[in-house]
């Protein structure tokens, strides 16, 4: 591929005003294939920045997925800390309904007392009442005696 150079224009010029930059010599090289390494530059330095950039990336990510790696610990470390803030909830509302058991347990214990008292109240009722009973059969008895007494002394 041959490349004509215009004399007359504006990036000749320019490039004739650097030093060791002849048209000439610039016609030589487009002529022996400047133009095919410098294509290969450009490909070169558009793969370099291409990985520069991949590196730049990789190194972004080395740098930062730590962090990315935290933040997700972090994460799990939270909704652990939630699921167990809920745990203990549940155990807070749970030890107040063992608190109540505990009291109603208790009363109830107190109640089985009051209830074995009354049963012996019962059972002492009972007892009184056979006492009373007893004590009126031995008043009968009593009276009885009196009168046979009475009349056993009376047919002497």
């Amino acid at each position: 591929m041959k490349v004509k150079l215009i004399e007359g224009s504006e990036t000749s010029a320019i490039r004739t005003q650097t030093p060791g930059n002849y048209p000439k010599e610039k016609k030589i090289h487009i002529e022996r294939g400047e133009s095919l390494k410098s294509s290969f530059i450009l490909v070169f330095v558009n793969v370099f920045c291409g990985l520069n950039t991949l590196l730049i990336f990789s190194a972004f990510h080395r740098a930062y997925s730590h962090i990315f790696t935290y933040i997700h610990i972090y994460l799990h470390i939270f909704t652990y800390i939630y699921i167990y803030s809920h745990i203990f909830t549940y155990i807070y509302i749970y030890s107040h309904i063992f608190t109540y058991i505990y009291i109603y347990s208790h009363i109830f214990t107190y109640i089985h007392i009051y209830l074995h008292i009354f049963t012996y109240i019962h059972i002492y009722s009972h007892i009184f009442t056979y006492i009373y009973i007893y004590s009126h059969i031995f008043t009968y008895i009593h009276i009885y005696l009196h009168i046979f007494t009475n009349t056993c002394t009376l047919f002497k």
